[in-house]
């Protein structure tokens, strides 16, 4: 399953988490395009993509190289293993 509505409002938090919840439940693997600097909302997803500006202004890290990018990851990985992430 993918979800992205490039913050148009169609996905709304709560319809995110249930579409997630289900989809974990079924076995489906889930890729999302985020949106906002909140990715909470997205935990339990297999896969987020957010492309480097998202990835900044959610880890309020610099990510202009590759080593930098991989530290903002672990972040944004470590934050949704979290209970509560921010």
């Amino acid at each position: 399953m993918v979800l992205s509505d490039y913050a148009k409002g169609v996905l709304t938090r709560p319809l995110i988490r249930t579409v997630i919840d289900a989809a974990v439940k079924q076995g489906i693997p889930v890729v999302v395009d985020p949106k906002g600097t909140d990715f909470s909302i997205y935990r339990g997803a297999t896969v987020i993509t957010p492309n480097r500006k998202e990835l900044a202004e959610s880890t309020r890290m610099p990510v202009g190289t590759n080593p930098q990018i991989e530290a903002a990851a672990a972040v944004v990985r470590a934050r949704l293993e979290r209970r509560r992430c921010w």
